[in-house]
């Protein structure tokens, strides 16, 4: 079974083929409905789609293959019409449609093709796109809990320095990720774990990005997005030091009293926030938070978070 699941995600990852399979990174759905996972073949029009359902911790099971020119699709053991079929309005252009979805259902979604234009190993090359992660749920979704943590001072002294983004009370397993530098999406540097169940039957997990340490400069909007469905909670975190030290000895001036460093509420936040993490060692984010010589503390958030957008950094 590890062999097949390692194959598999070969596959997936070290393709080289001149097309792009496109696929939307996550539906979630009422159960009870019906939902229509599109794909997209790229510059491929004669070949089939074929679509693979695979589970969490599972093996890929093959649901169908449907070309534009066959009447009907091909089912894989275990699916057939008419909870699974497929459509297409182009050559390139298919679609996988599950009728009266149920929990069971919940699974990430992966269309392949074969593309005759990339011949490296003498033959076609197989290209899959990188799956659409369906939910199926029977209960309110609500947005996750979030938490950003910035790099640490010591960090910032290498080359790479890690942002990182802890995601708790997730309503679902399968959920989307994505970073944004200054309002622009990257995936460079971007790693992000599975969920994990917690015994309230929740989910959490951790995504870092990992940037030049140059980057860390002032008035640079970082930002973590985590997506279940319709609900979502996006965290940002912007270094504008300066601007916050004017606006404390703005304030400092206007009730005539000092008020506490900047730096000092920055660690009895975040200080606070990495121990706890570091003491559960289930936590998805544990293993990101080494510990550092002499007793200095640890790697990531000595400097601050922000919350659901709210701006509180150094």
């Amino acid at each position: 079974m590890i062999t097949i699941i390692c194959a598999f995600f070969t596959l997936l990852t070290c393709v080289s083929g001149v097309t792009v399979v496109t696929q939307s990174p996550l539906i979630t759905v009422n159960k009870g409905e019906t939902v229509k996972l599109d794909c997209n073949l790229g510059t491929v029009t004669e070949s089939a789609a074929r679509w693979y359902k695979q589970t969490p911790g599972g093996v890929p099971q093959h649901v169908l293959s449907f070309y534009h020119g066959w009447s009907s699709p091909q089912y894989g053991s275990g699916f057939s019409a008419p909870k699974f079929t497929s459509t297409h309005s182009s050559k390139s252009d298919y679609s996988l449609i599950i009728s009266n979805v149920d929990v069971g259902d919940s699974a990430v979604y992966y269309c392949h093709t074969w593309d005759d234009t990339a011949k490296e190993h003498d033959g076609p090359e197989l290209v899959f796109g990188q799956g659409t992660k369906l939910n199926v749920i029977d209960f309110p979704l609500a947005p996750p809990v979030l938490t950003l943590l910035p790099p640490s001072t010591e960090a910032l002294k290498e080359s790479k320095a890690t942002l990182v983004c802890l995601a708790d009370d997730i309503s679902v397993a399968l959920v989307h990720v994505s970073w944004t530098v200054n309002g622009r999406s990257v995936t460079d540097g971007v790693w992000s774990s599975a969920t994990e169940k917690q015994q309230d039957k929740t989910f959490k997990m951790s995504s870092s990005l990992t940037i030049d340490s140059s980057d860390w400069t002032d008035n640079v909007d970082f930002s973590c997005e985590v997506s279940v469905g319709s609900k979502f909670t996006k965290a940002a975190l912007w270094y504008i030091k300066k601007d916050l030290q004017k606006l404390i000895r703005t304030a400092e001036k206007m009730i005539g009293c000092p008020l506490p460093a900047l730096e000092d509420l920055h660690s009895s936040r975040c200080l606070k926030r990495d121990h706890s993490i570091r003491k559960e060692t289930s936590h998805p984010g544990h293993f990101l938070f080494s510990l550092l010589p002499s007793d200095r503390g640890t790697e990531p958030s000595e400097q601050g978070q922000i919350v659901s957008e709210t701006v509180f950094i150094h």
